[in-house]
């Protein structure tokens, strides 16, 4: 009897880090199935309850109501609208992280993955009372307060929400049986870079971060870490934070236990 390819669902799938996730997955043989705004398996705008709600339909009839792997990276950059951010980016993946993780605890060895970014480790650009709408789970709340502050704001503060909230989930998935990590990307080649790039100051103060490696990230090198921590290699690596950023966090930061 043949073994059942695992079946992964990736948000957005169409460009960036989704895709070249979703590429790396279907070589080594597994079923996978993307979601995007437009351009992938699936069509659906994970900024609205309607569209998350069509996602989920989805990957549940799509894999009988098992899931192995689910990796949440679509996203918008800091460029975009704040509520625009706040939407997509925080609730367009925490939703289907906690919706599906049923589907995940029926799937063989499953794992998850949430997608934050260094931009959520530096405080200056935090709102806190919109961190704390996001990790109450209250979305007009978050939503009420990113339209007050810019793009860059509310990226940064859902990365950060992403980050916490992913790692306090660990207690209980693990006892559901569902490794759940976030990977931390820095700056990596894709369509959303090259929007931050074209923003007037953004892109300034983007090209002036010292990154020891001296160069941009390339997505599939971050899809590869990201397909090593959904694999079974990574079965006991679980609420972890990985940062796959060239080095800068390391270098802003060389000891994590002190101060900056």
């Amino acid at each position: 009897m043949t073994e059942r390819a695992r079946f992964v669902a990736v948000t957005g799938a169409a460009s960036g880090l989704g895709a070249a996730l979703l590429a790396q997955l279907r070589a080594a043989g597994q079923d996978a199935i993307g979601i995007d705004l437009r351009g992938s398996d699936v069509d659906a705008d994970l900024g609205d309850a309607a569209g998350r709600k069509r996602a989920i339909e989805a990957v549940l009839d799509r894999g009988r109501g098992h899931l192995d792997g689910l990796v949440v990276a679509a996203g918008v950059g800091p460029y975009a609208a704040p509520e625009t951010v706040v939407a997509v980016n925080y609730f367009g993946s925490m939703r289907l992280v906690d919706a599906l993780r049923p589907a995940l605890a029926r799937g063989h060895a499953p794992a998850a993955l949430t997608i934050a970014s260094i931009g959520g480790y530096f405080d200056g650009s935090i709102v806190p009372p919109m961190l704390d709408a996001c990790l109450a789970d209250h979305e007009p709340e978050a939503l009420a307060i990113a339209k007050s502050g810019t793009g860059t704001q509310a990226y940064s503060t859902v990365k950060r929400a992403i980050v916490v909230a992913t790692r306090s989930r660990a207690a209980e998935w693990g006892a559901a049986g569902v490794r759940l990590n976030v990977v931390v990307p820095g700056n990596m080649s894709t369509p959303m870079l090259e929007g931050v790039y074209a923003t007037p100051g953004m892109g300034d103060q983007t090209r002036e971060m010292p990154v020891p490696l001296g160069r941009d990230g390339d997505a599939a090198e971050v899809a590869a870490v990201a397909a090593f921590l959904l694999g079974e290699g990574a079965s006991y690596v679980h609420g972890a934070a990985v940062p796959v950023d060239g080095g800068v966090l390391a270098g802003l930061q060389p000891d994590p236990f002190g101060k900056a």
